[in-house]
């Protein structure tokens, strides 16, 4: 019975090892999004790939935002394509929702386990207020076109516009709130 029980416990420290290790090395997605901006002002976010050192070439994801907040303007490649030295592949789907982005893309050749952002998103700013954004579905692919299992991405990020202050004369309280 006491075996019985060490074994029990050695696979247990074993797989949590392993576990741990896989997750460990992960490829993970982000947006990198300015704390906030005035309304009426054009801005960019972009999306990093941490590669966890493992070989990155090709990508599909969709992400949403809230169209009423921030108006998506363009999206385009970001360094870690343009800078690698192969020609790449981008597509963004024309028939997306408003407030959703289907986005694949490619690096032509051969694949990059450099960090790196993979996407400039150019935004306007519309109106007051909090645009969550948040990725629904991603699928990286090695070189080999095999699925990076242990992708994971971030959560919580926002792009927050706030009220500008207009010409007309403002109390000093109206200032200072705009950093409280």
């Amino acid at each position: 019975m006491t075996s019985r029980r060490l074994s029990r416990a050695v696979v247990a420290m074993w797989t949590f090892i392993i576990c741990s290790c896989v997750a460990a090395h992960a490829q993970h997605l982000s947006f990198d999004p300015p704390v906030s901006v005035p309304t009426a002002i054009e801005f960019q976010v972009r999306i990093h790939l941490a590669t966890a050192g493992t070989t990155v070439q090709g990508l599909d994801l969709v992400f949403t935002y809230e169209p009423t907040i921030v108006s998506l303007d363009a999206v385009e490649a970001g360094d870690w394509f343009t800078d690698s030295g192969a020609d790449h592949y981008l597509w963004i789907d024309p028939v997306t929702p408003a407030g959703a982005v289907h986005v694949s893309a490619a690096l032509l050749g051969f694949g990059s386990a450099v960090d790196g952002h993979i996407l400039t998103l150019s935004f306007t700013a519309l109106a007051p207020g909090v645009s969550p954004l948040h990725f629904l579905a991603i699928d990286l692919r090695n070189d080999a076109n095999a699925p990076l299992l242990f992708t994971t991405h971030s959560t919580g990020d926002e792009i927050v516009i706030e009220e500008a202050i207009g010409n007309e004369s403002s109390s000093m309280g109206a200032f200072k709130s705009l950093w409280r």
